[in-house]
């Protein structure tokens, strides 16, 4: 909740740290903490002006997207199987035409 109030204020370096921290701990809600994270870096790739970050960023959302899924899907925990069914894989989605659509420009 604290990551969260973090992006929402446009801190999103002190939010990917509290993630960064979260993700440690390596406990059942670990792919809510993927997820999150990457809805963090969708965020900032769409506020972001910088080159770097619109190619970066979806990158990185793609990778905690799908670790997320893993997670899930290897989970015993309804929830966490559940997100490969609804929002991750959406998510996921939505970051790789963002990357798409970023490497057409590049050209």
């Amino acid at each position: 909740m604290k990551a969260g109030k973090l992006e929402t204020a446009g801190k999103y370096d002190e939010a990917l740290k509290l993630y960064a921290q979260a993700i440690e701990l390596k406990g059942r809600f670990t792919p809510f903490v993927y997820h999150n994270r990457g809805i963090l870096y969708l965020h900032r790739v769409k506020a972001s002006q910088k080159r770097q970050s619109r190619i970066a960023d979806p990158q990185r959302a793609i990778a905690d997207f799908s670790t997320s899924i893993e997670l899930g899907a290897a989970s015993k925990e309804e929830p966490n199987r559940g997100l490969e069914k609804i929002t991750t894989r959406a998510n996921l989605d939505e970051a790789t035409k963002l990357l798409g659509q970023e490497s057409h420009v590049r050209r």
